[in-house]
This record gives structure tokens, C-alpha cells and sequence, in this order.
């Protein structure tokens, strides 16, 4: 049976530990169209959870917005992928090399979200609840996100130590979430020829699959216990299905 079949009936922690253990050979081509099919059908999953969250946000009257010196500025939570989202790809694998599988199929297929937003019935203030931000395209905010991955591989080129990979930013962390001065963004290490690479938040590292799963356990909202929003969201768990 082949790992994506056993994906699709449901095992699915077993299926990434397999991948992750194949290495780079998940781009030979004995591996690659099961493990690619295995990346298609997690962001198709994910996907779906966005758009049930953003959903489910609003029907509760959040509004999602950032802060800023201006004050707050409103945005779109969900910008799904465009073909646009080839061309980023190739360009980035030109610049600073090989974009881990799983990032890849993400970037191709499912596209931005900004979860960063406030609640009427919410302390925002109490505690960074950290909301669920993934931007590697820039199209929420229209941005020309080529110019920010520049700026951030000269400073990183720098202030590098030895043997140390580019981290490719893709959220600010959980304080400049909640405009607090705080850590270094979230941001997933390249070159990588692997399925799953490593992502470091701040310098707490995980994977780009273990990183989802868990915002999916906490309703894309990282501290979400730890806050007076806990209650408001409890029921939209169970709505959100692990990759």
C-alpha cells in the first residue's frame, strides 16, 4: 500500500515519520509522486481549516486587523494561491536554493493568512495570543515580498555563524503580533531537500507540519489557553482536522 493511500485512510503521523526518514530522497523518483500526492492532500486539509476558522471568526464578530503606529489597519484573513505563486517558487530556488517539499506544495496550493485581528469581549491587551500568520507571498498586504527576503538574506549574510542555514521569513513573532518589540520573525530553513523542514520560531525549532498541527489543536491561535478568548473559541476545535 502506498504511503499516500495510507495517508488518506487515516495514518497519518506514521506516513510523516517515513517521509521525514527518507531525507532528500523523497525527491528521487522512486518516492517523489507518493510523497508529493502526501503534500497535495495535507494542504488541501489545510486549506479547508482556513477557511473554517476565518469563517467561524467572523460569524463571532471578530475583526481581523493589525496594529500598528496608525493605529489598527484591516486586512483580508485569507489570500488563497494564484499561478503567481509558480514563479515565487522558481525565484526563490534561484536565490537561495532548494524549498522543502511540503513548503513548496504550501505555497503552490493553499496561499497567505493573517489571523491577527480583536474581539469586543476580548482582553487583547492581557496576553500575545499569538494568531496564526503565514505570509509568503506578500498578497494580503500587497507587498513586494522579493524586496523583504532580499533585505533579510543580506542581513542574515552578515551576521551569520558558520554552517548556519537562511531562514526564510514567513510571520513576525508572537510580540510583534500584538505590536510589542520582541524576537526574530518565524521563518522555515533553506536550502532543504527534505518533506517537512525545519522551522524556527524565535529559537524554538519544530517542522513545518508539527508547527500547523499544533495551531490546529489551539484553534490557529498558539497561547489561545492562556487567554480570555479561550471560551470564545473552544467550539471551533474540533472543526479543524490535523495533516
Amino acid at each position: 500500500m502506498s504511503l499516500y493511500t495510507r495517508y488518506r485512510t487515516g495514518e497519518k503521523e506514521e506516513v510523516w515519520q517515513e517521509l521525514r526518514s527518507l531525507d532528500n530522497l523523497v525527491w528521487t523518483e522512486a518516492h517523489y509522486n507518493d510523497a508529493w500526492n502526501v503534500c497535495l492532500a495535507a494542504c488541501k486539509t489545510i486549506k479547508s481549516n482556513f477557511e473554517t476558522i476565518v469563517k467561524e471568526l467572523l460569524d463571532i464578530g471578530y475583526e481581523f486587523c493589525s496594529k500598528s503606529r496608525d493605529g489598527l489597519i484591516i486586512h483580508t484573513a485569507f489570500v488563497p494561491a494564484d499561478p503567481k505563486s509558480v514563479e515565487l517558487v522558481n525565484w526563490l530556488e534561484e536565490q537561495f536554493g532548494k524549498v522543502g517539499m511540503m513548503v513548496r506544495a504550501y505555497i503552490l496550493t493553499v496561499g497567505d493568512i493573517n489571523l491577527n485581528g480583536t474581539h469586543s469581549e476580548w482582553d487583547y491587551e492581557l496576553l500575545p495570543i499569538d494568531p496564526l500568520v503565514i505570509e509568503f507571498t506578500g498578497n494580503i498586504y500587497g507587498e513586494d515580498i522579493k524586496d523583504v527576503y532580499l533585505s533579510e538574506y543580506e542581513y542574515w549574510q552578515e551576521s551569520r555563524e558558520l554552517g548556519e542555514k537562511f531562514g526564510l521569513p514567513f510571520a513576525p513573532d508572537f510580540w510583534h503580533k500584538a505590536d510589542i518589540s520582541g524576537g526574530m520573525s518565524y521563518r522555515v530553513l533553506i536550502p532543504d531537500r527534505t518533506i517537512d523542514p525545519v522551522v524556527m520560531l524565535d529559537h524554538e525549532k519544530t517542522t513545518f507540519v508539527d508547527y500547523l498541527n499544533l495551531n490546529f489543536e489551539q484553534n490557529c491561535f498558539r497561547f489561545l489557553e492562556q487567554s480570555t478568548a479561550a471560551n470564545l473559541l473552544s467550539k471551533i476545535n474540533s472543526k479543524l482536522e490535523k495533516i
